[in-house]
């Protein structure tokens, strides 16, 4: 029978150990700043589905300078849909002239923030095709396309309009360049301070950039900075990596863009969502399992990703730029237990995308797409950090730092062995920014960077259940598998002989902090009785 063991353990965290110059952002510090900008002068560009329209309380205006509703769809004869043919409104057009979409308006507009309308056109399918290749050959259709879109404007009191056709056919790439100029000159009979950009794919050839940032067209592109990975990908990895080895990545397309465009007429939007394949592999890198690609939905918004990393355990690809995470589950009811690998966008995608941003010179970042991170303030915290932050990497004044936490082990009825204990960490970032994370390791080694060696990061505002399944030693401590209980990593530890295990077991967890400047605290050591029972 197995004696009841109870360990509590509390600890205050402060950074005044905080080891100056020590950062897991060293890439985006790598190149120097231009002169910073204030943010109002910034383009952060968001993008709000209309099915997102009821969570609009989770938008920042204070970060914000342009929402963009999406969207409205046009035909192929150059109008707006406003409704079928049995007359049911088509819900893009309906929200966008709903009272509930009225008030978010009014919201932005007492913050400075333009409302402008997508109007999409999508042309991934062979009808799709045809139809935005009929719309843009026909001058008639061009023009009756400009009018509507101005008088949809002006009928809103909107700031402008923004452009999403994708991907663009390759043989209407100059008939793109005559309807842009059109809604140029149908807005300006309105008022020409109105917005006008344009989408453009990471596919950047296929649009002729030069020709539709000119004066007389658009003001801006917004280069999708993301769907370089799809649910059909056969390599689990980033929707919108930074680096590729053989890319393409997003800061080839930023490039690719530069070499078109002068960088005051590129916006580089990023994803705030990611996707979960079926893998062969726990690696990085992995291939997918071609069976298992379309069989469950694949795309994870931020608000889902967040919570499921932080319990299978959030990991970090330093050349992709991106979080993942890696567990054991279905890709549907009949299929067999398989990898499944996470790959999102975080703080830290955050951080290092609005730093391309800045070392380019660009007008701003853009969001795909607003509402996507639910009730968490912790993107657009780190936006306002990216945005504002001085070349020396201090944080801007006001921004708060992290003062202190409290970590709690709690252990039930002591396992033996082959059975699994609990260590509860709960923590809190003061602020609550979200800017900061926790790391936790049973073996205290360093990387480089500072951080903890083989640990289990996770954001500072969310609490995680470490499981410590059977022990084995690693030099003069004991190492527990750092896995989430929810998700035990299948990969056991070494099976233990009588001897290795004295009774009890000392085991040796550390755990550090992250700040928003990214420099990593020096670990802190908790010394935790592993009683593994009679």
């Amino acid at each position: 029978m197995n004696r009841l063991g109870h360990i509590a353990l509390s600890l205050v965290l402060a950074f005044g150990g905080l080891s100056v110059g020590a950062t897991t952002l060293a890439q985006i510090n790598a190149d120097p700043d231009p002169a910073p900008a204030r943010l109002a002068e910034r383009e952060v560009f968001g993008f709000l589905p209309y099915w997102e329209l009821a969570r609009a309380a989770s938008i920042d205006f204070g970060v914000l300078t342009t929402l963009a509703w999406f969207g409205v769809e046009a035909s192929r004869d150059g109008q707006l849909i406003r409704g079928d043919a049995d007359g049911e409104p088509a819900r893009g057009w309906a929200d966008w002239t709903s009272d509930d979409f009225a008030a978010v308006q009014e919201q932005a507009r007492a913050a400075g923030v333009r409302v402008v309308l997508t109007v999409e056109r999508f042309s991934w399918t062979t009808a799709g095709k045809r139809a935005t290749k009929r719309l843009l050959r026909d001058p008639v259709a061009r023009k009756t396309l400009a009018g509507e879109i101005a008088e949809a404007v002006a009928e809103a009191d909107a700031d402008g309009v923004n452009l999403d056709f994708e991907p663009l056919p390759q043989s209407v790439r100059g008939e793109f360049v005559r309807l842009v100029r059109a809604v140029r000159r149908a807005l300006d009979a309105v008022d020409r301070s109105l917005q006008l950009t344009f989408d453009l794919t990471p596919d950047v050839e296929s649009f002729p950039l030069r020709r539709l940032v000119a004066d007389d067209a658009a003001d801006a592109a917004v280069l999708m900075g993301y769907e370089y990975r799809t649910p059909g990908s056969k390599v689990a990895g980033s929707v919108a990596p930074l680096r590729v080895r053989g890319g393409p990545d997003v800061r080839g397309s930023v490039n690719l863009a530069l070499e078109k465009a002068p960088a005051e007429a590129v916006i580089l939007a990023m994803p705030w969502y990611g996707r979960a394949w079926s893998t062969r592999t726990d690696e990085p890198d992995s291939r997918t399992r071609s069976s298992e690609r379309y069989l469950d939905p694949s795309t994870a918004f931020y608000r889902v990703s967040v919570p499921r990393a932080a319990t299978a355990g959030r990991k970090w690809n330093q050349q992709q730029g991106s979080a993942w995470s890696v567990y054991r589950s279905r890709a549907c009811e009949t299929c067999p237990l398989s990898w499944r690998q996470l790959w999102y966008d975080d703080v830290d995608s955050v951080l290092a995308k609005v730093g391309l941003a800045r070392r380019k010179g660009l007008r701003g970042v853009g969001i795909w797409a607003l509402g996507y991170d639910g009730e968490q303030p912790e993107l657009w915290s780190a936006l306002r950090y990216g945005l504002e932050r001085p070349k020396d990497g201090e944080p801007p004044a006001g921004t708060a730092m992290i003062a202190a936490a409290s970590i709690v082990g709690e252990y039930d009825d002591a396992p033996v062995v082959g059975e699994t204990a609990r260590l509860i960490l709960e923590a809190s970032d003061g602020d609550g920014s979200g800017l900061a994370f926790v790391r936790v390791s049973a073996s205290g080694k360093r990387n480089n960077d500072g951080s903890l060696k083989g640990g289990t990061t996770f954001p500072a505002t969310n609490a995680i259940v470490i499981s410590l399944p059977d022990v084995a030693p690693v030099g003069d401590v004991f190492a527990p598998g750092a896995t989430a209980e929810a998700s035990p990593s299948p990969s056991a530890s070494p099976e233990p002989g009588p001897s290795a295990l004295p009774d009890p077991v000392p085991v040796s967890i550390h755990v550090q902090w992250r700040d928003i400047a990214g420099n990593w605290s020096t670990p802190q050591k908790l010394p935790v009785l592993y009683d593994r029972g009679a």
